[in-house]
């Protein structure tokens, strides 16, 4: 049996304790911040990845075309995508023998969906199969546009993967190693090597503008089809569209109404048409796009054009706001 002075004596230091435990105070999000006018340049070619942070306007910029497989670069990722907007495709041989593969011949070639769902890329999860893959490197590769590769290993630090030319010349183990603070780590094959720092650091930014493959999956075949849009940070970001409001009278209480995705390519690129008559490239200056991170705030953008002062196209120019 517990004595009562105990009893009075802890139900007094939890008193105590509680009295002394910090207030929590609601956490108020600061007031809408001002419209800018912003802009960005892919290059006449789409050769440019862009990375921007919305809030300082800070960029940081890539060659589009230098990589064809990119890694999950995580401690516990595995995934492995590649570059649909240098038109690479892959294909699953099955055969383990890495020997077996010597010609690209007649292939079923797989593409990544552009939502960016981790979970049905072409590859797929690799781990314990063994299984030797055929990559196209696209038009825009030099030298043989065409590897065999199989992915080893993967661990917390590292992948570990071996390719050659489908003769079986130039063979190469490599190791990509991961950089736990990004989302991806890129490979060029035909520079040999792991890129390094292509893409900054996840918490640095919120959307890139780029060259990517976009999938008709309503259309009989299948079209992939490269576009030039922009992709979100989906590590920090969804995004929701609206048409129904002008981009002014768009607040805050409007936005938490609408329905937000995690898609990669929930901006995308139909922002913009191409107008055959005209023979140029028209901006839907009525669609809204609403983005709203982890820490509860939202932000509102639209596209204003395509071309800069000089006319020159892939310059995508926005206005954007915090709500």
């Amino acid at each position: 049996m517990i004595k009562k002075p105990l009893i009075y004596f802890f139900l007094g230091s939890l008193f105590v304790l509680s009295a002394c435990e910090k207030e929590e105070t609601p956490y108020t999000l600061p007031p809408p911040g001002a419209a800018k006018v912003m802009n960005v340049s892919m290059g006449f070619d789409y050769d440019k990845t862009i990375f921007l942070n919305i809030e300082s306007g800070k960029t940081w910029q890539g060659n589009s075309f230098d990589w064809e497989l990119k890694f999950e670069a995580s401690e516990a990722g595995f995934r492995v995508l590649m570059n649909g907007g240098k038109s690479v495709f892959i294909d699953k041989t099955n055969p383990t023998d890495f020997n077996e593969i010597q010609s690209a011949g007649s292939r079923t070639w797989l593409f990544d969906p552009p939502s960016g769902n981790l979970d049905s890329t072409a590859i797929g999860d690799w781990r314990g199969r063994n299984e030797v893959f055929l990559i196209d490197l696209g038009s825009k590769s030099k030298g043989n546009r065409y590897r065999k590769f199989r992915l080893n290993a993967v661990d917390g630090s590292k992948y570990e993967m071996e390719y050659a030319d489908l003769d079986g010349s130039n063979y190469k183990i490599v190791s990509v190693d991961k950089e736990s603070d990004r989302n991806f780590v890129y490979y060029s094959f035909s520079e040999e090597k792991q890129l390094v720092n292509f893409e900054p650091p996840t918490d640095d930014w919120d959307v890139k503008f780029t060259r990517y493959r976009y999938v008709y999956y309503d259309m009989t075949p299948i079209v992939p089809y490269e576009v030039n849009g922009a992709l979100i940070n989906t590590n920090k970001w969804q995004v929701a569209f609206d048409k129904t409001k002008k981009f002014e009278d768009l607040d805050v209480d409007f936005a938490k109404g609408l329905d937000f995705s995690p898609r990669t390519d929930a901006i995308g690129f139909d922002w913009k048409y191409f107008d055959f008559d005209a023979a140029v490239f028209v901006t839907n200056q009525n669609f809204n796009y609403v983005l709203f991170n982890q820490q509860g705030y939202y932000y509102k953008l639209r596209f204003i054009d395509f071309y800069d002062d000089n006319g020159i196209k892939g310059n995508p120019v926005f206005e954007l706001q915090r709500l």
